[in-house]
């Protein structure tokens, strides 16, 4: 018959065997959820990056504005080259600002991960102590 020295060891074997596996899962859900995370910060780059184009090219029809402005005195073509650079500045800046939101350090954490792992410490603590 076992002595109690030799349960708490098969106890504390397996418990040492469910931590290994609990953190060979965490590890891999990790992997996945930082992988996802980093698709959407791609993402977040890709709009910024045609948030910047966006405003080079609306630079441009501003200036083409300006110079239409000044050269012809009348409001038709430069007021329409006016409306389209300022429609395309609107549409860069709101590019931008949806590409920076994701492009946040908090959204590439990994919450899941972080709470499954805080879980199964909390599980195993329970373990030992039982």
């Amino acid at each position: 018959m076992p002595g109690p020295s030799q349960t708490t060891l098969a106890n504390a074997s397996a418990l040492l065997g469910t931590a290994g596996r609990m953190a060979r899962h965490e590890w891999r859900l990790a992997q996945v959820e930082i992988g996802e995370n980093l698709r959407k910060a791609g993402v977040g780059i890709a709009l910024i990056a045609a948030a910047a184009l966006l405003g080079l090219v609306s630079a441009f029809a501003l200036v083409g504005a300006g110079v239409a402005g000044l050269v012809a005195a009348g409001l038709p073509v430069w007021l329409a080259a006016l409306l389209i650079g300022a429609a395309i500045a609107l549409i860069a800046v709101a590019m931008a600002l949806v590409g920076a939101r994701r492009l946040k350090a908090k959204r590439l954490i990994p919450d899941r991960t972080l709470r499954n792992i805080q879980r199964d410490v909390e599980a195993l603590k329970e373990a030992l102590n039982a």
